[in-house]
């Protein structure tokens, strides 16, 4: 699974291309192949850049954009609350858009959302009650959640100063207080980078990990109440060991890891000189590359408008079901067993 670092890095580099391209017109298609952020520009990153554009284009019509703004809650007396908004569109004493680029796979929601919510703040200033519709808007080219790229929320002055009276002013008060305390979760610390120096994290996670079941639970089995225990935690205790393993791995290069040491894995053997490989191959009439048939994604990418002509061939299967939290935005699918459940026959 990919870790915080690279995919802030795919992340940062998106957010380059787009700020290129809003603020300078730079071509997208210029980008690929380019290397910044230890992270390559390839087809997948340069369609979701696409894709952010389209949403931009549908939803403000490139119009009154200001990209990679600065903004803070300086005229609500908190200056070092602040953040980078990728997109605003102020249209005073009219429209205020705030539009976010999310390249991530994990679904987000606009609605409710505090970093957009307090960007929409800070962006209004004094002005705040002088807006007619104020909306915020999330791009996730790689999610698609419920179908679409594009989420957004319409939200009113009303609501979002009462957020911050009610939600993050005592948040920002309690956090300038010395010593503030720690609120560590699986969703909240998935992409902090001083998680893994965090004693707040490890304890949770050891806490975790130190669940008394055979108290709790005599009879070693699995059952209902076991699980609903148990599940909530497991992405936490997923996340932090592989941290663990990590760190052993610095550990063990340095011979620190008490009990264990470092050997050399499994060999791997490759072609020390492929084309004198590819030669000796086809004098034996081998086929060196073989033959595999190309994906619909591999192979809508190889030309244009190979997409629209493979449409009609693709079939589209449902996908494995998968469990998420109940605040996602996709529609639960249900069983046999809960469609026919309280269905009696008589006999």
């Amino acid at each position: 699974e990919e870790g915080p670092k690279p995919a802030a890095d795919w992340g940062s580099f998106v957010h380059k291309i787009m700020e290129e391209h809003v603020t300078k017109g730079t071509p997208l298609d210029g980008w690929l192949g380019v290397e910044e952020f230890g992270q390559v520009c390839d087809q997948e990153m340069l369609d979701c850049c696409k894709q952010h554009l389209k949403d931009l284009v549908k939803l403000t019509g490139m119009q009154d954009l200001q990209a990679e703004t600065r903004v803070s809650l300086g005229h609500l007396g908190h200056e070092d609350v602040f953040g980078t908004a990728d997109i605003i569109v102020d249209r005073i004493f009219e429209t205020l858009i705030v539009f976010d680029y999310k390249s991530g796979t994990d679904p987000v929601d606009p609605k409710n959302n505090p970093q957009l919510m307090a960007y929409a703040l800070a962006a209004a200033g004094d002005a705040l009650a002088t807006y007619q519709n104020i909306t915020l808007a999330i791009s996730q080219p790689r999610s698609r959640a419920g179908g679409k790229s594009l989420k957004t929320w319409r939200t009113t002055p009303g609501q979002l100063q009462e957020w911050f009276d009610k939600t993050l002013l005592p948040t920002i008060e309690i956090i300038k207080k010395p010593g503030p305390p720690c609120n560590p979760s699986p969703e909240g610390c998935k992409w902090c980078r001083a998680c893994e120096i965090c004693p707040a994290y490890s304890a949770m996670a050891l806490e975790s990990a130190q669940l008394d079941f055979a108290d709790a639970y005599p009879e070693p089995v699995i059952d209902d109440a076991l699980v609903n225990t148990v599940y909530p935690r497991l992405k936490l205790l997923s996340s932090w060991i592989k941290k663990v393993e990590a760190h052993a791995m610095t550990m063990a290069e340095r011979g620190d890891l008490n009990g264990f040491k470092l050997v050399a894995g499994k060999r791997r053997r490759t072609w020390a000189d492929e084309d004198a490989a590819i030669k000796v191959m086809e004098e034996n009439k081998i086929d060196p590359w073989g033959r595999k048939l190309l994906s619909p994604a591999q192979a809508e990418k190889t030309k244009r408008g190979m997409k629209k002509a493979l449409e009609p061939l693709i079939a589209v299967s449902e996908g494995k079901p998968v469990i998420v939290p109940k605040s996602d935005t996709r529609n639960a699918v249900t069983t046999a067993e809960q469609d026919f459940k309280g269905v009696t026959t008589d006999g």
